[in-house]
């Protein structure tokens, strides 16, 4: 059991470290946020690293590595998580340039932490004034840590309530959450640790345990979730901008076409034609099937016909059913964007929701059904060429 244990906290360890350099250096996630949250990982990983060298005794073993404990990462971890949420839900520049002082807590307790291992190396035998330094210091841990925690969570749920953004919000809480239940047992540790010496054991466990859950968590789940929400919103404001530039272009061009007098065409034949070309006109200009809630029946009353008249026109006309037809201009309007090189850092996922596409499942089967290969393959097969 211990054994397993110290493996899972290795893996976290290594995990969070990956991850942390990834946040920072790759161009799909870099951001001023995720920064924050690259070094928020790199200290629950230090913390982790801590915990593993405590309970295996390396610190009498290997006294050189005496360094990790003493650069304790405890109060780093909430002060970059702060600092993650105030980046990702406000703008840079209405961030205060004194958001640096969050770090003079963890900066004192690093320092107390020195001046405690200054103290006792330099004393062969605690007299009653060394005592009383030690007391002393301790105690202004011990502030340190039983303030800065509880003022830190809530200035972060305050600046997650900013979140104008339901899905970030939801992330954020869930974060929020993680972070408060890990740091409400860092402070049972600090109360009880002076009177309950057999407990601290199991809650040292459960801290880092409940660490590597949460690495494991931002791995899988946050990251990607936060990364594919940006995503969708900066691929929406850019077809947005294509939209309005594309029926700029076409009102210059159609005004006289506008100004002629239609003909009433009274023959069914001719009739089905006409409402085949406004479905085709939606398509290309109004751009209907990027709603992944359009359906038969709302087509059909946008053309002010029924949804089984509707059904026989599509059926008839183009061999398809209504899905079909729609995605065929999803799938297109997919591999135009994959074209374009605008939107090369985006994923492929986010470029197919705001397509029309519901899901990352429907999204990946409907384009291989039609070109016969994944998104994935058919961008890598555009770069041979």
């Amino acid at each position: 059991m211990f054994l397993a244990k110290l493996i899972l906290f290795s893996i976290a360890i290594f995990q969070g470290a990956v991850i942390g350099f990834t946040l920072l250096n790759s161009p799909f996630f870099k951001s001023k946020s995720n920064r924050f949250l690259a070094f928020a990982l790199f200290s629950a990983s230090w913390i982790l690293l801590d915990i593993s060298l405590e309970i295996t005794d390396s610190y009498k073993t290997y006294p050189f590595l005496k360094f990790i404990e003493i650069f304790d990462a405890l109060l780093l971890f909430p002060s970059f998580i702060l600092l993650f949420v105030m980046h990702q839900v406000q703008s840079y520049d209405t961030i205060s340039k004194k958001k640096y002082r969050l770090f003079i807590p963890a900066l004192s307790i690093i320092i107390i932490l020195i001046l405690l291992d200054l103290n006792i190396q330099n004393t062969e035998e605690i007299n009653e004034n060394n005592a009383l330094i030690v007391l002393i210091l301790v105690g202004f841990m011990y502030i340190f840590i039983l303030s800065f925690i509880p003022y830190s969570l809530i200035k972060t749920y305050k600046y997650i309530q900013l979140s104008k953004h339901k899905e970030e919000k939801k992330w954020l809480l869930s974060l929020w959450r993680f972070e408060t239940f890990l740091l409400s047992m860092v402070i049972l540790l600090f109360i009880l640790s002076p009177f309950a010496v057999e407990t601290i054991a199991s809650i040292i466990q459960i801290i880092a345990l409940f660490t590597t859950l949460f690495i494991h968590w931002i791995a899988y789940s946050g990251i990607y979730k936060l990364k594919l929400k940006s995503d969708r919103e900066k691929v929406k404001a850019l077809l947005t901008v294509k939209i309005f530039n594309s029926n700029k272009i076409k009102n210059t061009t159609t005004d006289n076409h506008n100004s002629k007098a239609s003909v009433k065409i009274n023959t069914d034949l001719e009739k089905e034609n006409t409402y085949l070309k406004e479905l085709e006109e939606l398509c290309l200009t109004k751009k209907i099937y990027r709603d992944s809630r359009i359906d038969r029946n709302k087509v059909a009353e946008m053309l002010g016909i029924s949804p089984n008249y509707f059904s026989q026109i599509i059926n008839s006309k183009t061999g398809n059913n209504f899905t079909t037809y729609i995605n065929q201009y999803r799938v297109e309007d997919v591999k135009s964007f994959i074209k374009d090189e605008q939107f090369d850092n985006y994923s492929l996922l986010a470029i197919g929701l705001e397509c029309g596409f519901s899901s990352k499942s429907s999204f990946h089967n409907t384009f291989k059904k039609f070109t016969g290969m994944t998104p994935n393959a058919y961008k890598k097969s555009l770069k041979k060429y």
